[in-house]
């Protein structure tokens, strides 16, 4: 007889102020454009050379990213 693992989920409703609901779309806003930019560079670099760029390869290009555009200083790294 087979054991039936039951699980259990939750759901959260958020329910933030018009400033904080402001500052949650900026930091969408930087992740979204981010997520782009290094989606553009993958494919980018795969059309020249034909290697795939690693996921730690753009991490580690980050703070470069930091000092040229400093809203990014005010997104968390873990987020980036």
């Amino acid at each position: 007889m087979t054991k039936q693992i039951l699980k259990k989920t939750y759901k959260y409703r958020l329910y933030p102020t018009n400033k904080q609901e402001e500052i949650l779309e900026k930091y969408l806003s930087l992740c979204r454009w981010l997520y782009n930019y290094f989606l553009e560079e993958r494919k980018a670099f795969y059309e020249k050379i034909k290697t795939k760029i690693t996921c730690y390869d753009q991490i580690k290009e980050i703070p470069k990213l930091k000092k040229e555009r400093l809203e990014l200083k005010q997104v968390y790294s873990q987020t980036l």
